[in-house]
């Protein structure tokens, strides 16, 4: 990871460095380095140095939303006054360099960041003021209300923390202040975008692109028996929905046509169910396979004795037709960040565009049962080729915001996609 070095404090005596710098080597870095979200060194500079020297790979970081120059430099220094053995030179420089750049600060506010009396200030100012750094303010900030609580998150990978710098960017003073999770950022980006799109009018789409508004146990003959190649969904997986499993299961064997696939979400806990009833509706199973994504900081289950990295995806065929599939597809598919912008269950739409590039021919009709936002109809749509796709979902809303995330990939251009790195 690339960080950009603006040291404001001066670098320690040799002798603390090497000490420093044998801790991080025998016990690792304690202390976070502290960046901005366009990753900007704000605190940690002798533990960034030490961590190149020692070629460490891991090491944790707090992200804070953008900062003004003024204020990152008043927070290394609020962080490292008291940590640091400052001299007097050094102590006298940085209150300088902090009244000239904000001279509108109170002589109490200053003196209480570096720990030295009012009069200490007020010379310092007087000598600023007749040299002609600034001219006196006409009014000064006072304490009354000053907090420094910025938007933050702390992370334990470098290529987390550039996910997390540009949630905070894109969040900007949306972000909730203070300390934050990357599933509460997340959550709070897809509040705005989800809020976002379902204020625009949902488009008409071509006849190639259908999404019915219903309950898939009242589909009806609205999609063909034996008509579509590919089926791509996510059920929902949890408890309370299992009365949808068996209809489900068989809305998915009559639809496909033999010889076609299906790709289906079930999460690690009820896996075996899904497989139980996609089995006993007479499809056959062909494989497991394993999604995660870049920003992937896992998440506890089974009672609190198991960190989950990966999402899996059940691969059903329909017996009757040709077996082999279409094109090589990996067991191992890897995404960019999480994409939760129009649904806490959406899916990163890279793995649906693989699973429609390799599982299915230019022309063919591919199908989802649970819309949702629309991620495998905008995948369709995006490796284009002439297929076709039908779906339904129940919530009024998504449907809208589907259609129009089709529409938009529609207007962009579509089209064929290249296949992920090891697909042929």
């Amino acid at each position: 990871m690339k960080l950009t070095e603006a040291p404001v404090l001066p670098p320690l005596p040799p002798q603390e460095y090497e000490q420093l710098r044998d801790s991080i080597r025998d016990r690792g870095v304690l202390q976070p380095l502290l960046i901005t979200a366009d990753h900007l060194l704000i605190d940690g500079h002798e533990r960034w140095r030490a961590i190149r020297e020692l070629g460490l790979t891991k090491y944790p970081l707090r992200v804070l939303g953008t900062l003004s120059d003024a204020e990152r430099k008043e927070l290394a220094i609020r962080l490292n006054v008291e940590r640091r053995h400052l001299s007097r030179a050094e102590r006298q420089r940085l209150l300088e360099m902090v009244l000239a750049e904000s001279p509108s600060k109170s002589t109490r506010e200053v003196a209480d960041l570096f720990r030295v009396d009012h009069s200490t200030v007020s010379r310092a100012r007087k000598r600023l003021v007749s040299g002609g750094a600034f001219t006196t303010p006409a009014a000064i900030t006072g304490r009354d209300g000053k907090t420094y609580h910025y938007p933050a998150t702390s992370v334990e990978n470098p290529s987390v923390a550039r996910i997390a710098g540009r949630l905070l960017a894109e969040l900007g003073d949306d972000a909730p202040e203070g300390g934050a999770s990357l599933r509460t950022l997340n959550k709070r980006r897809f509040e705005l975008e989800c809020k976002e799109l379902l204020g625009r009018t949902a488009p008409a789409l071509p006849t190639d692109f259908k999404i019915h508004a219903l309950d898939f146990r009242k589909l009806g003959g609205r999609i063909e028996s034996e008509s579509v190649q590919l089926v791509v969904t996510d059920p929902p997986w949890l408890g309370e929905y299992e009365e949808l499993r068996v209809p489900f299961a068989e809305a998915v064997s009559r639809i496909l046509k033999p010889g076609g696939f299906a790709c289906v979400y079930s999460g690690h806990f009820h896996l075996k169910e899904f497989l139980d009833v996609l089995c006993g509706a007479g499809l056959t199973y062909r494989w497991l396979i394993a999604c995660t994504n870049e920003d992937s900081m896992g998440a506890v289950r089974s009672g609190g004795s198991i960190l989950t990295l990966w999402r899996p995806v059940l691969l059903f065929q329909k017996l009757g037709g040709r077996t082999k599939t279409p094109r090589i597809l990996r067991d191992l598919i890897e995404s960019g960040a999480r994409e939760k912008a129009s649904h806490p269950w959406q899916q990163p739409i890279e793995e649906a565009i693989q699973f429609v590039k390799t599982l299915s021919e230019p022309g063919d009709v591919i199908a989802d049962l649970f819309v949702c936002s629309g991620t495998v109809p905008a995948a369709v749509a995006t490796v284009g080729e002439g297929r076709r796709f039908e779906g339904t979902e129940i919530d009024g809303d998504l449907v809208r915001a589907a259609r129009r995330r089709v529409h938009e990939v529609l207007k962009a251009g579509g089209g064929a996609v290249p296949l992920a790195t090891g697909s042929s």
